[in-house]
């Protein structure tokens, strides 16, 4: 037959081991989220000095280029958590600006709207986005266009991610 003090330590260690359980699963979920991207850069301008690779935008203006670079960036939520909505940016360098983008989503469920216009006429170097929804697991695509000034390429550290999220960004080969 058990005596008071097993019964006791029972009790007592029962009760700190699913306190310690608790602590630990809650630092886990609290944690900063992880967010996996990959970035691919593509140099599309000819390298021959004087030849020049032209870019039309909607109103069939045309824009000749010597360092375009086609630039393929994907998100991937590793967290544990879904939003209903995300949002993040991309920051190129000063001296490189996107002239176009383009986004690919897991299915019609799935949108990524770019906050500001772009086209060759009006390049930028800041461009934000807003997913809805980000749950577990969900990638999208992005395609950009970025012309590369100053004789300066365009390289994959060159292209920073951050959001307003308790997130971390992690570049990864491949997701």
């Amino acid at each position: 037959m058990a005596t008071w003090w097993q019964l006791a330590a029972g009790l007592l260690g029962g009760g700190a081991m699913g306190a310690l359980l608790t602590a630990v699963i809650t630092a886990f979920r609290g944690r900063i989220q992880p967010v996996s991207y990959t970035v691919r850069v593509t140099l599309l301008s000819p390298t021959k000095p004087g030849i020049s690779l032209i870019f039309c935008d909607d109103s069939g203006t045309e824009w000749p280029y010597s360092n375009l670079y086609e630039t393929v960036v994907s998100v991937r939520n590793q967290s544990n958590k879904d939003w209903p909505r995300f949002s993040f940016g991309l920051t190129l360098q000063s001296y490189h600006k996107a002239t176009f983008a383009s986004v690919e989503t897991p299915d019609r469920h799935h949108e990524l709207a770019l906050a500001s216009a772009i086209s060759p006429s009006a390049p930028i170097s800041e461009l934000d986005y807003t997913s809805t929804p980000f749950n577990r697991g969900d990638e999208y695509t992005l395609k950009l266009y970025i012309v590369a000034y100053n004789n300066r390429p365009l390289a994959e550290s060159d292209i920073r991610l951050g959001s307003v999220e308790a997130v971390r960004f992690s570049r990864v080969s491949h997701l």
